[in-house]
């Protein structure tokens, strides 16, 4: 029950982080289209 636990939490840490990162990659993604078009408007 114990290891069982344990790996409950690992999942739940590494779903977090997964979500954490996605969130990052979509806001980099977001600063980047925002930079091309700003771009090619000049």
């Amino acid at each position: 029950l114990h290891s069982f636990d344990s790996m409950n939490e690992r999942l739940t840490a590494a779903y977090n982080l997964s979500v954490k990162l996605k969130d990052i990659v979509n806001y980099y993604a977001e600063l980047d289209i925002q930079n091309a078009e700003a771009n090619g408007e000049e």
